[in-house]
């Protein structure tokens, strides 16, 4: 039996702890990449991607200002649930934090 993805969520929810990241992708014309955010059980190893309807040309990277955005909704959204979202820099993500400190971990080249 497949588990779905809001099974999995629920399992990241319950450890207590999630990685954040990015990745990209080309999508089927080749002349753009979409965009996933994933979100891994930091204990469990389960992962979840997450796509997004953020898209940008082959070589370019996401605006900082949109991957802080999403970025700290989502470390919000899973902060009001009890999970401490961690980026890829080893480090909380704290929905607080101004612009430009938090995405450096976080924004995939």
């Amino acid at each position: 039996m497949e588990t779905t993805t809001a099974e999995m969520l629920r399992e990241i929810v319950a450890g207590g702890r999630a990685e954040l990241s990015w990745r990209c992708e080309p999508d089927a014309s080749q002349a753009w990449n979409r965009w996933f955010l994933s979100l891994a059980d930091v204990d469990g190893g389960r992962r979840v991607e997450l796509p997004t309807e953020l898209m940008t040309r082959p070589g370019q990277a996401l605006p900082r200002e949109c991957v802080g955005a999403v970025t700290r909704t989502v470390a919000m959204l899973m902060g009001g649930l009890g999970v401490e979202v961690i980026g890829l820099c080893g480090t909380s993500i704290v929905p607080a934090r101004p612009c430009g400190e938090d995405e450096r971990g976080v924004t995939a080249n």
